[in-house]
């Protein structure tokens, strides 16, 4: 780990993907502080910047076009830090920052909330359609004339 310091993570560096999904980028949390990463592009701390707003901007389609125009490869996508560094950034006054990270994640909550009782209706929703067939198959109930005649032909 010592030898390799320079790829060392620290709170709020940014690391992003460089090969399947190029620039797929998140903020280092706490329990990450100190880590050692080799194989993801490292930016560190943005000092004018809030690193939240940035890893949602490279996470954006602006930055996502710019990260797949700069990767290379055949078979899976690839970028390197020369593409990483050439990266046209939006960046607005650190007060607006903030308000927008604030609500994409407020949004996003609202989101994953919603996605979250979604699983919770579909997973309900299999074990009653497991049970009634259990209870149609086992003649707990009688499904005979439910489903509507199909007409014969002459």
């Amino acid at each position: 780990n010592e030898l390799l310091a320079k790829s060392k993570l620290q709170v709020g560096d940014l690391v992003a993907v460089r090969s399947g999904q190029p620039g797929t980028t998140a903020v280092v949390p706490n329990e990450l502080d100190g880590c050692n990463c080799i194989d993801l592009i490292i930016i560190r701390k943005p000092a004018m910047d809030d690193a939240r707003f940035m890893a949602w901007y490279l996470n954006s389609d602006a930055a996502i076009r710019q990260f797949t125009e700069g990767s290379g490869g055949a078979i899976q996508q690839h970028f390197n830090v020369g593409t990483a560094m050439n990266l046209l950034l939006t960046r607005p006054p650190a007060e607006e920052q903030l308000r927008i990270v604030a609500e994409i994640d407020s949004r996003t909550q609202e989101i994953d909330q919603l996605l979250s009782e979604a699983v919770l209706s579909i997973e309900l929703l299999r074990e009653r359609r497991s049970a009634l067939i259990s209870a149609a198959v086992t003649g707990q109930i009688d499904v005979r004339g439910l489903a509507p005649e199909q007409e014969q032909a002459a």
